[in-house]
């Protein structure tokens, strides 16, 4: 848990975790792709030098961040900036 801004109110930050299904390739270093719970698709931007494409299969876990968006990290690797999209 945490107060944001010195707030006295905790926001629990909650963490997704699952398995990627689908995934299509949009140009440059940017994905969408789909995860086993429900119909949910993601796209994200792999900005990171190390970045290495998703597959089918990889685990995935998501982490709220600010504006909407979500910290997105497949296999444990570096989180990258994504969004929920569908």
């Amino acid at each position: 848990k945490i107060a944001l801004f010195g707030g006295g109110d905790e926001e629990e930050i909650k963490t997704l975790t699952s398995t990627i299904t689908r995934v299509r390739h949009v140009g440059g270093k940017e994905y969408v792709f789909w995860i086993e719970d429900g119909n949910a698709q993601w796209r994200m931007k792999g900005r990171t030098v190390r970045f290495r494409a998703p597959k089918v299969g990889d685990s995935v876990e998501f982490k709220p961040a600010s504006m909407g968006t979500y910290w997105i990290r497949v296999n444990g690797r570096k989180g990258v900036r994504g969004s929920r999209i569908g």
